[in-house]
C-alpha cells in the first residue's frame, strides 16, 4: 500500500468517525432523564461488548488523524494574554 493510499485511507476513516461521533452523540444535547439515550441504544443493539468496541473505534479513528494535523509552530496569530509574544 503506497503512502498516498495509506494517507487517504486514514483520512477517510478519521472523517467518518468524526461524522459518526457527531451524529450519534448529537442526541445527547437534548434534555432527557436516566442513562444517555445513545449509550442505551448502542448497548441494546450491540451489547456491552459492542458499546466498548464502538467507543474504541471512535478513539482509534481520532488518533489516526493526528499525524495529518496542520503544524502550528510559527503560525501563532493570537496576541492575547496567553500568547508567547505577550510581555506582561
Amino acid at each position: 500500500m503506497s503512502t498516498s493510499t495509506k494517507s487517504r485511507f486514514a483520512s477517510i476513516v478519521g472523517w467518518t468517525a468524526i461524522v459518526l461521533f457527531a451524529v450519534i452523540y448529537a442526541v445527547e444535547l437534548l434534555p432527557h432523564h436516566g442513562r444517555p439515550a445513545t449509550l442505551r441504544w448502542i448497548e441494546d443493539s450491540f451489547g456491552r461488548g459492542g458499546l466498548i468496541a464502538v467507543n474504541i473505534l471512535i478513539v482509534v479513528a481520532f488518533l489516526a488523524l493526528l499525524p495529518y494535523r496542520r503544524q502550528t509552530k510559527g503560525t501563532w496569530k493570537s496576541k492575547g494574554v496567553l500568547s508567547p509574544s505577550s510581555s506582561r
